[in-house]
């Protein structure tokens, strides 16, 4: 879960109004799934789980290539 604004949460509700949004008494949460992070591209924390995504994507792929390839890239 990262932490998000009172902004961030809407425009996640707007778009995904059953998102899973955790409160406490200052603060709001949101579970770390693709779909709401790229919504909030300017939080850090969020920027940088798909950052690592997209790279673990990548490198899954490139590794299928390998695969299908003999090995050869």
């Amino acid at each position: 879960m990262i932490q998000i604004t009172i902004s961030e949460a809407k425009i996640v509700r707007a778009k995904y109004p059953k998102a899973c949004i955790a409160k406490t008494r200052h603060k709001r949460y949101l579970e770390e799934s693709m779909r709401y992070l790229e919504l909030i591209p300017n939080n850090f924390e969020a920027s940088q789980i798909i950052e690592r995504e997209r790279f673990y994507a990548a490198k899954k792929m490139e590794n299928n290539k390998k695969a299908n390839n003999g090995g050869m890239a």
